[in-house]
């Protein structure tokens, strides 16, 4: 079928991963502005307000939502033909709307760095890199904030952050105290700098207000069941694999918070054919940071796991491929 991908925001980081992905499928052209040209219209959420007049001038041709990471769009959604998600997070959220859902998972597409086991040696100081925005760094503070600071008690640490913004001034919340913090502005090049860290973190989910907890155990009917040792987690819809993805092609192994991607990406049974591991608590974070920089082999396990999972399942031209069949399947042509 004849695909247009459609933004007025190329250069919003999501606009720029898709179109980059989209490029490697001839099926998909990039800013063709004739829609009647094409049977399917692609559109990045930042231009959902065109999907009703598109649907109106071109009733024939099927509009696709891109990465719909709001409520705030639900009545561009509700006149959409279908949608694309980058996560299990949204495609649930989503499918209150009732309409066709593709995942398709978008990230930077940097150069791989191999996972080759020379890579992975014994190490005194630990590298830990971190990608993302300073909202997963604020919501770190009680997690693997502790744990660095704990880690760092015994040898030499070293964070790696890379996001826009303002370096950290060593007042906040969550900058670890007795840490080598050092700051990178985001860039396609940063990523280099990424790429010689030890470990990769993924906090995810945010903090919540301690009165949740107690008014969960001591307010509810005992048929609940609730006790003060239960999981209590939150996290944002458009959580998703990205950030993970992106160790995965660095060659640097990974752990997350507990959130529903990192599970699917990441967390297996069988230790051995784990991608990398998942983490809550302060002390568990401490203990997978941990127990991967005192084990090479682990290192490089999850790492080339983790990498081989990503080029075989998640490279736009497997994804691409996988787009193609899914609007034959539900569209025709």
């Amino acid at each position: 079928m004849k695909t247009v991908f459609l933004t007025n925001s190329p250069n919003a980081p999501c606009s720029m991963f898709y179109s980059s992905a989209f490029s490697f499928c001839d099926a998909i052209t990039i800013g063709d502005g004739d829609i009647g040209k094409y049977d399917v219209v692609l559109l990045m959420t930042y231009d959902h307000e065109h999907v009703a007049h598109i649907k109106h001038r071109f009733p024939e041709v099927k509009v696709g939502l891109i990465d719909p990471r709001s409520a705030s769009v639900s009545d561009s959604v509700a006149i959409s033909d279908f949608l694309i998600v980058d996560s299990i997070e949204m495609e649930d959220y989503w499918r209150s709307a009732r309409k066709p859902i593709f995942r398709y998972v978008e990230y930077p597409l940097i150069q791989y760095e191999p996972a080759v086991s020379s890579r992975y040696r014994a190490i005194d100081k630990i590298k830990v890199g971190y990608h993302g925005n300073a909202v997963h760094l604020e919501c770190m503070s009680e997690t693997v904030t502790p744990a660095l600071e704990s880690i760092a008690k015994s040898r030499d640490v070293e964070l790696v952050l890379m996001y826009n913004g303002a370096s950290p001034t060593g007042n906040e919340s969550w900058y670890p105290r007795g840490v080598s913090v050092k700051h990178v502005n985001w860039s396609l090049s940063g990523y280099k700098k990424l790429a010689g860290c030890d470990v990769g973190i993924a906090p995810n989910n945010i903090l919540q207000n301690p009165g949740v907890k107690e008014f969960s155990s001591s307010g509810m009917p005992p048929n609940f069941n609730y006790k003060d040792d239960d999981y209590l987690i939150r996290f944002k819809m458009p959580s998703n694999p990205g950030r993970m993805i992106v160790f995965g092609m660095l060659g640097v192994p990974v752990i997350a918070d507990f959130y529903p991607s990192a599970h699917e990406l990441l967390a297996g049974f069988d230790q051995h054919n784990r991608r990398g591991l998942v983490a809550n608590s302060a002390n568990g974070w401490e203990y997978s940071i941990s127990t991967l920089v005192e084990n090479p082999e682990m290192r490089f396990q999850m790492a080339e796991a983790l990498q081989q999972y990503v080029s075989k399942y998640l490279s736009p031209q497997v994804q691409n491929a996988l787009l193609m069949n899914f609007l034959r399947t539900e569209f025709g042509g």
